[in-house]
Formats: C-alpha cells, structure tokens, sequence
C-alpha cells in the first residue's frame, strides 16, 4: 500500500515536461540545499572538462563535433547524451545529480564517462528509435568503468 500511495503521489507531483526542464519528482536538490555530497561547485567545472578534454581527440577523428554544457544551478537529477544532427552532439550534466546524498567526484566522473560512452563505446547501440545511435545503457557503462575513467586516472598519477 506504501509503494501506491509513493507512485501516485510521484505521479501527481509531475511538471509537464520539456526539453529545458525535465520532469520534476518529489525530490529536488537546489544549491544550498544541505547534504552529505562532497562534489563542490568547482569539480562538478573541471571534472568533466577535464575527461571531456581526453576525448577530443577521438571526437575529431570520427568527425563529429560534441559540445559539453554544465548547469551547476538546474535542481533535477540529469545527465544525459544528445544528437543534434548526424555529426553534432552534446553531453549535458545537471548539477543536481552532484548534489545526491553521498556523491562524490569519482561518481562525477563515472557520470561523465558513462554520458561520452553512449557517443563513442559503439555496439550493442539502443533500440529506441529516437536513439539508434546512441551505445546502449551496458555498453555505455563498461565504456565508462573499463576504458575511460582508467584513462581519467591515470592522467591524475
């Protein structure tokens, strides 16, 4: 009975949804909002230019072009991977997910990685017709945990 009256409740606090704004659930976690995160402001800028930076490279030579956008102040959990056109692509982090009880700046960078993987990891790709040509959730994750943040650090040795 708990878990009805949560889904109906979930469902009622619902926003109509847009691309700007997604759906916004019970739980919102604006700045300031206090929490056990350990991701400051400052490494939810850099972590994610930094890894971003260590693709550019593989981004040129499938020539496609991927622009990495940052909202520190958004207060909805999102991360997420976009194609725009065939060859133009964005990776959009909202800093709210940072700020979800226990984060810390290596979940940032999975995060990270995870969201470049559905660009770059390649097959098994999803079957959702608007996203044919995004790497599935699995192959995006072992992208992630297998090959990219072992290059992120690296880089910081």
């Amino acid at each position: 009975m708990k878990k009805v009256l949560f889904l109906l409740l979930t469902l009622l606090s619902v926003d109509s949804f847009s691309e700007e704004e997604p759906l916004k659930y019970i739980t919102e976690f604006k700045v300031g909002t206090p929490t056990t995160s350990t991701v400051t402001k400052k490494s939810f800028n850099e972590i994610p230019k930094i890894i971003f930076n260590q693709y550019r490279n593989a981004f040129k030579i499938k020539n496609i072009k991927v622009d990495l956008n940052l909202s520190w102040e958004k207060p909805w959990f999102t991360m997420w991977a976009k194609q725009h056109s065939e060859r133009e692509y964005s990776i959009n982090l909202w800093g709210a997910v940072t700020r979800i009880p226990g984060m810390n700046n290596n979940g940032l960078a999975l995060f990270t990685c995870h969201e470049i993987g559905h660009i770059l990891a390649g097959t098994p790709r999803m079957k959702i017709k608007d996203f044919l040509w995004a790497s599935s959730e699995g192959q995006a994750d072992y992208f992630a945990t297998a090959i990219c943040l072992k290059n992120y650090y690296e880089s910081k040795a």
